[in-house]
């Protein structure tokens, strides 16, 4: 398969490389759309690794090919968005990535490609704006599961 790399000095190759197998928890998807974001190449110039260059992408549309052990709900076909682990290998700039399982989801047939690239990073952030907000505002107290509004028999300090 095809894959773009992206070095320290921002400059791109496109090599050959043998199509990634799939691991336990992960989806292998053949990419149709790969999104790209500032990160994307302002990552490999600020924060320049040993294995370097990469595949920079982490934004993934397309269709599952195989799925990984534990995995549950996806099969081979289904059409999906994914956020790629950054900084690992077999990202988005490729015909084909890995992503976790867990960060895959279903695009419904009415959903384009292209229309929801910009969603798995997005997500990611938002995933991490609300993490941080839960720590800096609520680092004291503990709310037990549940479907209820929160009650003075569910707060420990």
């Amino acid at each position: 398969m095809k894959e773009t790399t992206i070095n320290s000095k921002v400059e791109t190759t496109v090599r050959d490389v043998p199509i990634p197998t799939v691991k336990p928890g992960y989806v292998l998807i053949h990419v149709v759309v790969s999104g790209t974001n500032p990160k994307d190449w302002k990552v490999p110039e600020w924060v320049p690794t040993d294995n370097d260059p990469k595949n920079h992408g982490d934004d993934i549309a397309g269709y599952i090919e195989a799925v990984g052990e534990g995995v549950l709900n996806f099969k081979k076909g289904d059409r999906v968005a994914a956020f790629h682990e950054m900084q690992e290998p077999h990202g988005s700039f490729a015909e084909y990535a890995l992503a976790w399982g867990y960060t895959t989801f279903h695009l419904p047939d009415h959903v384009s490609f292209e229309g929801m690239i910009f969603f798995p990073f997005f997500s990611w952030c938002v995933r991490g704006y609300l993490n941080l907000f839960s720590c800096v505002f609520h680092s004291d107290i503990i709310y037990r599961s549940g479907n209820h509004s929160p009650s003075s028999n569910d707060i420990s300090s």
